[in-house]
């Protein structure tokens, strides 16, 4: 299945088409970029992931650590796809504002 999503890790944002595998693979390659924007997603520093479960942070590095030996790259992987590179460039920098 072909995915038309935003490159959001490249110097200028552009679209791609691409394969889910290759998606992953493009989020493994820039996997501490992936985990400051999810950390950033986060406003009250709760896990994206873990949703009601999770515990309440009291640092961004914590967050950032929980979502690197917390959780597994793909789950992490599969959430940024779906939430995250299906938004335009202006839609992800007002929700990081």
């Amino acid at each position: 299945m072909i995915l038309h999503l935003c490159n959001i890790f490249a110097k200028t944002p552009y679209y791609e088409d691409a394969t889910i595998e290759q998606w992953r693979f493009l989020i493994y390659r820039n996997f501490d970029k992936t985990i400051k924007i999810l950390v950033g997603l986060s406003k009250d520093l709760n896990c994206l992931l873990c949703g009601d479960l999770s515990k309440n942070y009291n640092f961004e590095s914590k967050l950032a650590g929980h979502y690197r030996y917390g959780h597994n790259k793909k789950p992490i992987a599969n959430y940024t796809i779906e939430n995250v590179l299906n938004k335009s460039p202006d839609e992800l920098g007002d929700l990081l504002n």
